[in-house]
């Protein structure tokens, strides 16, 4: 280490040495322990001067010009201004070997203290996190094939306890909620319509209407489009019909059948206002489907409405609407009847 001397006027005159100094700051260093790079060495130097002030490697640059030459262009940056950081690191090669050097600059001593060690060393804890972290992602790679083993069994299971939701992926639902709703069009099933069409009451004043849609030729859209463009069908049948009969309840009594329940109640809504809606309804349902990677598909429908104005509605109700529509042509708009059931 080295200081400055003035005279009595305060005009600097020299430098005065202190290297008795030097070896115990080295050795104080030198002894503090720092887990993992044991074997680093400290240097210092004056990035004014370009001189070591240290080398703890080589004892002999002490005020000896800086050999290194990336430590040098460092020191010269901070020397002219350039360099705004107070820290960093640098990587370089000696006697065949890389090390990287940690470094902070005092700019009120104009002194560069670092820190320098193999790269090996240094890279040593990485290495070691590699293999544990590699072991680790082993394991949960593991874990990830067990579960999905144990998905794909829970999801065969399903398949067999209920095959409406063989085709999308709803397949862990409970038990309970797929036997009373179809999973496709989200509308409920013939099931929950069993068990309903006892409940609702029906008389002169308050009769109930049932509106049974059919989707004619659906077989022929899944030979010729495929089960998929048939699903699309399918669902938006059920979206159109759910879109102009919010409130009322939609059963999904077949594979390509669909049933809705419109009660009244005193006489509201009227006939005609039922009709007109379903008229309305029917003409949006048989708007062309344009199914990507398909084409264009044309849907076609039969429907019939029943009016029931007492005793109990049960399943005969479906069995006497079929019985209609299956004397009835292709609904057409405007063509659509209602009938007493």
């Amino acid at each position: 280490m080295y200081q400055a001397v003035y005279d009595d006027s305060g005009n600097p005159i020299g430098f005065v040495g202190l290297g008795i100094y030097t070896d115990g700051l080295i050795n104080t260093l030198n002894s503090i322990p720092i887990r993992g790079v044991e074997h680093s060495f400290y240097s210092m130097a004056d990035v004014n001067s370009g001189l070591y002030i240290f080398n703890a490697d080589d004892t002999s640059k002490i005020h000896t010009p800086i050999d290194n030459e990336e430590f040098l262009n460092i020191c010269n940056k901070y020397k002219d201004g350039s360099e705004t950081k107070y820290s960093g690191d640098y990587e370089y090669r000696k006697d065949g070997e890389s090390y990287i050097s940690i470094y902070t600059y005092m700019p009120e001593r104009g002194w560069l203290v670092t820190i320098d060690d193999t790269k090996g060393e240094v890279f040593a804890l990485k290495a070691t996190m590699i293999i544990y972290l590699g072991i680790f992602g082993a394991v949960i790679l593991g874990l990830i094939i067990v579960f999905n083993v144990i998905n794909k069994r829970q999801a065969v299971i399903n398949e067999k306890l209920v095959s409406t939701i063989a085709k999308n992926n709803m397949t862990r639902k409970s038990l309970s909620t797929a036997m009373f709703k179809d999973v496709l069009t989200n509308a409920n099933n013939r099931v929950s319509f069993t068990m309903n069409a006892e409940k609702i009451k029906v008389s002169d004043d308050s009769p109930c209407f049932f509106a049974l849609f059919n989707v004619t030729q659906f077989s022929d859209i899944n030979s010729k489009y495929g089960s998929e463009a048939g699903d699309v069908i399918l669902v938006r049948t059920a979206e159109v019909i759910a879109e102009f009969f919010p409130d009322n309840e939609l059963y999904r009594t077949g594979s390509d059948e669909f049933l809705l329940v419109i009660p009244t109640q005193e006489g509201d809504p009227t006939e005609n206002e039922v009709v007109d809606r379903i008229n309305i309804a029917f003409r949006q349902m048989i708007v062309p489907k344009e199914v990507e990677n398909v084409g264009t598909i044309y849907p076609e429908y039969k429907v019939v409405i029943g009016k029931k104005s007492g005793g109990a509605a049960g399943p005969a109700v479906i069995t006497a609407l079929k019985k209609k529509m299956n004397v009835s042509e292709k609904a057409t708009i405007g063509t659509i009847e209602c009938i007493d059931l």
